[in-house]
């Protein structure tokens, strides 16, 4: 047997790194949201907040990234986000409860 040199271009290595990333963490990202595609600029965010349960999105499954919230949506999103536990009834009684 000799002993023979391996030569490794760094391109190969780059590739085999890629491809291995590509297949561990690639699945693991998320795409609940329908209309919230990869190439949103809010893409991380949007899961993140997900993930986290501070936001569910609408009943149709939709997150409606370009939709203006109402201040019940934002103060539920603020209760959500500190892991507050509050109870009461309809705070805003202007607003329709769905």
């Amino acid at each position: 047997m000799t002993n023979q040199k391996i030569n490794y271009k760094p391109q190969r290595l780059i590739f085999v790194i890629l491809v291995i990333f590509a297949i561990l963490v690639i699945p693991l990202v998320k795409a609940d949201f329908p209309d919230v595609s990869s190439s949103h600029s809010n893409f991380n965010a949007i899961n993140y907040v997900q993930e986290q349960e501070i936001v569910k999105g609408y009943d149709d499954g939709t997150y409606q990234p370009n939709k203006r919230i109402n201040r019940a949506e934002f103060t539920k999103i603020i209760v959500n986000a500190t892991k507050t536990n509050i109870s009461g009834s309809n705070c805003f009684p202007d607003l329709l409860i769905m």
